[in-house]
């Protein structure tokens, strides 16, 4: 589960570093010049995570394969000082998730997701996630909360690094 956990994080860095924007960047109102600093570079835009593997489902106790499509809309802001914020919010009403048992052949679909809180702001990553899957078989239906934090120092190295993780099954 890590290692999609880490696959997800990817993803979304990888939208901070290269964007997905159909849009111009704009730019915000300038500050007062008599209380100090300048605008911020405010880009905000639009894109789609997707992953199709496998991994080890602690849930399940099996390997899935799965595949997401999850659109989403963003927005960068980049302060005076250089430091820049990164905000994600999911379309839930569009994400798609399929999960399929290797060994057992259930399948699981996203039935429900509450839009992920995705923040990185310079040297530190936060996101929460809260999704339910049903079984289409007679597997358990699972929900799934997650909450994951980094920090970097200065020189890129992690000072602190955490991922609350829990599943637990439902009644059909």
């Amino acid at each position: 589960m890590k290692a999609f956990r880490l696959v997800m994080l990817a993803a979304m860095l990888a939208v901070v570093v290269v964007g997905c924007s159909d849009d111009d960047p704009l730019t915000a109102p300038a500050a007062d010049p008599d209380k100090g600093g300048g605008g911020a570079q405010v880009e905000s835009g639009t894109g789609v995570f997707t992953f199709d593997g496998t991994f080890y489902w602690e849930c399940v106790d099996e390997v899935v394969h799965v595949i997401v499509y999850a659109p989403y809309t963003y927005r960068l802001i980049t302060l005076p000082s250089g430091e820049s914020i990164y905000q994600e919010h999911w379309d839930t009403e569009n994400v798609f998730g399929t999960l399929e048992g290797l060994e057992t052949g259930l399948t699981w679909q996203r039935e429900h997701v509450v839009t992920p809180l995705v923040m990185v702001r310079d040297q530190v990553v936060h996101y929460t996630l809260n999704q339910v899957f049903v079984c289409d078989g007679d597997g358990p239906d699972v929900r799934v909360h997650e909450v994951y934090h980094r920090s970097l120092d200065g020189n890129g190295d992690v000072v602190a690094e955490w991922d609350k993780f829990r599943c637990w099954d439902m009644p059909h």
